[in-house]
């Protein structure tokens, strides 16, 4: 969306498919008739009766790569199944393509050797082609310089916070750049994105409680976006809402590494879960275990088994100061906007 918008306002018309609902458009698509068309894809399942990844069906000439990580076990039986789709993905750029490559993730660095295409890379340890530099973190704007191989391509302001996505903007700049944007346009261009619906998403502010909606339910995602949230809205008291959705989410596989993800968040609400019917019992999410290791922490943390467990504890226990978080793949059963509608009727906290 970010490269959409970018490609747009700097002049290009481009065309773009994104998965989320780009809020600068309303839409998760563009017709511009430009040269360049941007398209979002992963390595799930392209359709019921094709278990492929969607991405093998596009033959990009630029492509950013910003992440790989263990995920949708109903498609990959483990990483190196997953990985092999990515390097699938390498031979479907085009010869003379250019992959824009996220180091910092240990198998996306691993599997570079096998891409067969001109490489530059982008990160934020510094060491990168592509990195941020003097980066200045406020509640209104991330503020960096951007690096192209040593080179400073001047201060740039970006609406977006946490570190995720000042990865991201870094890499939407550089696949600009090389579609032919003007870096002066790109810095003007860049304060006015609006975003993406359900990506850290505002539903409801009164000045004194924040609901946040968001779209992560990876480990990675939920630590990343938590401290994105605490970095920006700085609260008082963080609350973080979690329904394990997908099936991945429902098995074992991030069993040990979920309760760490709500680092930086003072409370935490799991559930509910529908276990999918092929899931076996010693393959699944034991949300008390996550609970138990979330109590060790010395978390407020609890186990709701049904929607309205939302609805019987939350409205009790917010005060000013606090931001609650909503996290799931799917709409979380309208409860984002079921809490966010009750507070507008009782009016501001105090």
């Amino acid at each position: 969306a970010l490269c959409g918008y970018l490609l747009n306002a700097t002049g290009l018309s481009p065309n773009m498919i994104v998965g989320g609902v780009a809020k600068d458009f309303d839409s998760s698509f563009l017709w511009g008739g430009g040269e360049w068309t941007v398209l979002e894809g992963d390595e799930y399942e392209t359709a019921f009766f094709d278990k492929g990844p969607k991405f093998l069906h596009y033959a990009p000439s630029l492509l950013v790569l910003g992440n790989i990580e263990m995920d949708h076990l109903d498609n990959f039986k483990d990483l190196g199944a997953l990985e092999t789709a990515f390097v699938r993905l390498f031979g479907a750029v085009k010869e003379d393509g250019l992959v824009i490559a996220g180091t910092e993730s240990p198998s996306v660095k691993k599997l570079l050797p096998l891409c067969g295409r001109r490489v530059e890379s982008f990160g934020l340890s510094g060491s990168e082609d592509w990195t941020a530099r003097d980066v200045e973190w406020s509640s209104s704007e991330t503020r960096f310089r951007l690096m192209r191989k040593g080179e400073d391509l001047g201060v740039f302001e970006s609406p977006l916070y946490g570190a995720h996505n000042l990865r991201d903007t870094v890499a939407g700049l550089a696949a600009c750049l090389d579609a032919g944007a003007e870096v002066e346009r790109l810095r003007e261009a860049l304060p006015g994105f609006q975003g993406v619906k359900r990506r850290q998403e505002v539903i409801y502010d009164d000045g004194n409680i924040v609901i946040i909606d968001d779209f992560a339910h990876h480990p990675t995602a939920l630590k990343e976006t938590l401290g994105g949230l605490r970095q920006r809205f700085m609260p008082l008291r963080l609350i973080a809402c979690f329904e394990p959705r997908s099936f991945t989410c429902q098995t074992k596989l991030h069993q040990d590494t979920l309760p760490a993800a709500f680092e930086q968040a003072d409370v935490v609400i799991i559930g509910p879960i529908q276990y999918a019917q092929k899931i076996a019992q010693e393959d699944r999410l034991d949300l008390s275990a996550v609970l138990a290791e979330l109590a060790a922490w010395e978390k407020d943390a609890w186990v709701v088994d049904e929607p309205e467990g939302y609805m019987d504890r939350l409205p009790g226990m917010l005060r000013p100061g606090d931001l609650v978080a909503f996290f799931s793949s799917g709409a979380f059963h309208g409860l984002p906007y079921r809490l966010a509608q009750m507070l507008e009727r009782q009016g501001p906290a105090s």
